[in-house]
Order: structure tokens, then C-alpha cells, then sequence
């Protein structure tokens, strides 16, 4: 992410043009994966999986009279 203008004005290719003309502080920064000058999309790449392996959750619920108890967790694993 650009946080500032010095950086957005600052994002340029070896002939000083720069990739991301278009950024303003705040905006997502992007790489010029193949090295061009251009960010385009030939600097697509993978980055990984977003959903997980596997996602468990559990339960428990105690009552006792007037008194009730409820415990809830859920976890995800990427691994």
C-alpha cells in the first residue's frame, strides 16, 4: 500500500515513467512481476489458496436453572 505521495511519485520504471500513474496514498501497490517497465497482465501471478484445508467448529451449552452458558469456536487451517 502507498502510504504517502512520495511513495506513489516515487513507484517508476527505469526510465523514470511511473507504473502506477493512476495512485494516490492509501492505494494498493502493485508489482511488476516480469521486470517490463508495465504493470499489466503479464505481471499476474498465483499467490496462493484463500480457501482453507479444513475449518472445524465446536460447541458447548451448559443449563442450570436460571443460569445458562453458551461457548462457541470455529477455527480455520491453510496449512
Amino acid at each position: 500500500m502507498f502510504q504517502n505521495q512520495a511513495e506513489v511519485d516515487a513507484y517508476t520504471n527505469a526510465d523514470g515513467q511511473k507504473l502506477q500513474p493512476n495512485a494516490a496514498p492509501g492505494d494498493i501497490r502493485f508489482v511488476d512481476h516480469n521486470g517490463d517497465g508495465v504493470i499489466d497482465a503479464d505481471d499476474r501471478t498465483n499467490i496462493g489458496d484463500p480457501t482453507p484445508k479444513w475449518t472445524y467448529g465446536t460447541n458447548l451449552r451448559v443449563d442450570y436453572k436460571n443460569f445458562d452458558l453458551n461457548i462457541f469456536r470455529t477455527r480455520c487451517f491453510w496449512q
